[in-house]
């Protein structure tokens, strides 16, 4: 069989995002093609399609990025690799170009423009890469451990595709197999030296949002406020960053809930969160994914009623909101979207024109942190393994998820650093006291 396509890598790949109907259900596809819109490789389309076993298009988006970057590195050397071919021969990677490859792993990539359509890239380049590894900002130009992790990790993933697909597991010549492990150990070993980055913690007794940065954005999300940032959708985005900060929600929670969602009869203080992987009803191409698990959140019986009111008068006043049920919805016109379900890209803008007028950058993610200290700070005093289990519950882990510890740590970083401050207090005064005498 004739090679396809792996020889015009680095010409123009691209990861495409499109919403298709399947079965009366929109599902998001993800897929690698050129600037023809045709899948770059039929293993591209196995690998992201029914290799990866993953329901948050979020992750496989992920995935594709990462397969992109291996790609364009093949593409990238002097001669490009034609790895179906080489995997045909059983040959792969030498052990000079899997160091080649390990070392880009470590370093960012040059980035160029794109069409409306498709996601934007990266473009790797060996001369933009030498170059970093030469300069003296080296440092500056390395990416996180996390992301040179991703990239050995999915370049062994779809090698093993690859290699399954072409072999079959069990069928290979022996020397097929011996020269494929080899280059997988030499992949695993270069992943496991550089080690697992565990999530970022707050610097020692430093709070993720300090005490008057978050009295500064209480105050300027108030739709009266003189000091908001916001021109318009003001009580929308009122309600979403409220929302965060009361809940510890992510934003995929946040653009997923549903009128259906908000308990506003009985103790009116209860939202539902809800984990369902493309939902039928749900028509965004980057579809919300919510990760944790189904649970109830407790709101403030004032901030429900708010939210009602901002449901029955002011979404109400946009026709197409009419088709969905999703509570936050888009309120610009200028683009065809008012009424449309609120993008995630969206939140991230809130969050973003929020950090420019607080001039200290906030997030999602810092909010739901922000919630976890405040929680810390409320159940002082009570059970260990009772505010495990709440905690555990209100953010929608696991019973066995180690994320606690994550979120905690500003809280044990005061505790350790209070007692040890105690105990070299009591040293200090020991010592005065030998000197006196």
């Amino acid at each position: 069989m004739v090679p396809i396509l792996f020889r015009i890598y680095g010409k123009a790949m691209f990861v495409r995002k499109d919403s298709i109907k399947d079965s009366g259900q929109y599902k998001t596809h993800i897929s690698l093609v050129d600037n023809n819109s045709m899948p770059v490789s039929p293993y591209s389309v196995i690998f992201l399609d029914s290799w990866i076993k993953q329901d948050s298009a979020n992750t496989k988006l992920r995935y594709a990025y990462e397969l992109r970057f291996f790609l364009l590195f093949l593409s990238s050397l002097s001669p490009a690799i034609d790895i179906e071919a080489r995997i045909r021969a059983g040959e792969f990677l030498t052990s000079l170009e899997c160091d080649k490859f390990i070392q880009a792993c470590n370093f960012i990539k040059k980035s160029i423009s794109n069409s409306d359509n498709v996601m934007p890239i990266e473009l790797f380049s060996d001369k933009a890469l030498q170059n970093a590894i030469h300069s003296s900002k080296t440092s500056k130009a390395k990416v996180k451990a996390s992301t040179s992790n991703g990239r050995i990790k999915t370049a062994v993933m779809f090698l093993e595709c690859v290699y399954e697909n072409i072999h079959g597991r069990f069928h290979a010549p022996v020397d097929v197999k011996n020269n494929f492990k080899t280059l997988e150990r030499q992949l695993r070993l270069a992943k496991k030296s550089l080690g697992d980055e565990t999530p970022t913690e707050p610097k020692f007794e430093t709070s993720v949002i300090p005490e008057d940065k978050y009295l500064d954005l209480l105050e300027i999300i108030q739709p009266d406020s003189e000091n908001n940032p916001f021109m318009h959708s003001k009580l929308r985005n009122y309600l979403v960053i409220l929302l965060i900060l009361e809940t510890g929600l992510r934003r995929a929670g946040i653009a997923k809930l549903k009128i259906s969602d908000c308990m506003f009869h009985g103790s009116g203080d209860q939202i539902r969160v809800t984990k369902t992987p493309d939902d039928p009803d749900d028509k965004r191409i980057d579809k919300p994914s919510q990760k944790t698990l189904a649970h109830s959140s407790y709101v403030p019986v004032e901030l429900m009623k708010i939210l009602d009111e901002y449901i029955k008068n002011q979404r109400a006043r946009f026709p197409t909101a009419n088709n969905h049920e999703f509570v936050f919805i888009s309120e610009m016109s200028t683009k065809g979207i008012a009424g449309d379900p609120l993008s995630l890209n969206s939140i991230n803008y809130i969050f973003s024109t929020l950090s420019k007028a607080l001039k200290f950058n906030i997030s999602p993610h810092t909010g739901r942190h922000k919630w976890n200290e405040l929680f810390t700070e409320e159940t002082e005093g009570m059970d260990e393994n009772e505010i495990s289990k709440l905690r555990k519950y209100a953010m929608g882990w696991s019973q066995d998820s180690e994320m606690e510890a994550v979120y905690n740590s500003f809280k044990l970083s005061v505790a350790v650093r209070s007692i040890r401050k105690k105990r070299q207090e009591e040293i200090d005064g020991t010592e005065n006291d030998d000197n006196e005498k």
